[in-house]
């Protein structure tokens, strides 16, 4: 797993600018999935994940929910 200075502009050069893809400095390591991208991944392979965000939208309280808790469900 990448670690956090991994993720910085300075070390990795995905999160660069620039004008054409430097393929020669990019390392494995620069383009691991993201967590959000892990857990989607995770959530759309478990049912009981799926059921439980699912009985969230479903709810009498998901209109109470703020913009950034419905994101984070949907």
């Amino acid at each position: 797993m990448a670690t956090a200075p991994q993720s910085t502009p300075e070390v990795n050069p995905l999160l660069q600018d620039f004008d054409f893809l430097p393929f020669d400095a990019v390392k494995a390591d620069h383009v691991i999935p993201p967590d959000k991208v892990k857990f989607m991944l995770r959530l759309g392979q478990s049912k009981p994940f799926y059921n439980a965000f699912k009985a969230i939208q479903e709810s009498p309280e998901w209109p109470t929910l703020s913009d950034a808790q419905k994101r984070i469900v949907e």
